[in-house]
């Protein structure tokens, strides 16, 4: 008993003297803040005299499934997902890596941790043509989110209503159309602004008000 016990505890001297002889890795992200839609490149740089087993990430307190793979690609949602989070947030991301002892992984000290910022999102911009028109005419509302945000639909707040019309983020309707979102009656003014996210709000576009006129 007394033999296997001195056994366990020089094993673990062992592998202790050989994971700090180990060079720390150093963890490089390609983006520092992103959307919950994009996506962020992690890269464990492992010395290149060492023969690696296989990189170890870890997003906030969590370790990420075994990958041998030193570089891992993800989104903004996805992070939020493995530190259950929601937006906007900030998340630390580390590595580590191992080798091969003996049959036995040998893990590296970790990296410096890395803050990923999650949906610092800019605001859209709403443009309006035209103006002015009548009941029958048409008017094309454009909510333009930034080119890195990949959406299609958008979030439109017509006159004093409480709650968004999901349209195309390109959408044109009649003034008869707006009236009747708004409950209004011609001659009014239609005040639109909009969003893209609804999962977590993007910040609302520029106030442009439509003016309908009586026929």
């Amino acid at each position: 008993m007394a033999f296997l016990v001195l056994f366990f505890i020089f094993f673990n001297f062992y592998h202790e003297d050989k994971a700090e002889a180990l060079p720390q890795p150093n963890l490089t992200v390609d983006r520092l803040l992103i959307t919950e839609t994009e996506s962020v490149t992690l890269n464990c740089s492992t010395p290149p005299h060492v023969s690696v087993s296989r990189c170890d990430f870890y997003i906030g307190h969590e370790k990420m499934s075994p990958d041998a793979s030193c570089v891992e690609t993800l989104t903004g949602s996805e992070l939020l997902t493995i530190v259950n989070r929601k937006s906007p947030a900030e998340v630390k991301v580390r590595c580590s890596y191992a080798v091969m002892d003996r049959a036995i992984d040998v893990t590296s000290s970790y990296s410096e941790s890395t803050t990923i910022t999650i949906n610092n999102l800019l605001p859209p911009t709403l443009s309006v043509n035209p103006l002015v028109i009548t009941e029958s005419f048409s008017v094309t509302l454009n909510c333009q989110p930034p080119s890195s945000v990949p959406v299609t639909d958008c979030y439109f707040y017509i006159g004093k209503g409480k709650y968004p019309h999901t349209f195309p983020c390109l959408k044109t309707l009649k003034g008869a159309e707006l009236l009747s979102l708004t409950q209004q009656s011609s001659p009014a003014n239609v005040d639109v602004t909009c969003f893209y996210l609804k999962s977590h709000d993007s910040p609302r576009s520029n106030l442009l008000t439509v003016i309908v006129q009586r026929e």
